[in-house]
């Protein structure tokens, strides 16, 4: 299980290490353009997205993706028991400010006090 928790932990600094690029993922996410979903990937808030922001959001998707089908692997699970267990680590960790993915609604993440 610690194996499990540190491959979570990997996936996280996975996100923020995305190649250089004119937005990377922590700065659209500040930018309320993208948001953490249910499923353990990240997605687009609003419509009509630039190519640049899809792009950005499938090569982030399939880091993650990758990532979740190694740790299933290894950890003998689903790929849906990775991503549901990623997605609550994602948001225990998303800062309060950014997007969440709430039964299919996107919400701004609270300060928890």
């Amino acid at each position: 299980m610690k194996k499990l928790f540190a491959s979570l932990i990997a996936l996280s600094v996975l996100t923020f290490a995305m190649p250089a690029s004119a937005m990377d993922v922590a700065t659209a996410k500040k930018q309320g353009l993208v948001g953490e979903q249910t499923d353990g990937l990240l997605g687009v808030v609003f419509s009509n997205p630039s190519p640049e922001l899809v792009a950005l959001v499938e090569t982030t998707n399939a880091a993650r993706m990758s990532v979740y089908k190694e740790m299933a692997e290894k950890q003998n699970l689903s790929i849906l028991q990775i991503k549901e267990m990623a997605a609550n680590k994602i948001y225990d960790k998303e800062a309060a400010g950014n997007y969440i993915q709430i039964n299919g609604e996107w919400s701004v993440k609270r300060l928890q006090r």
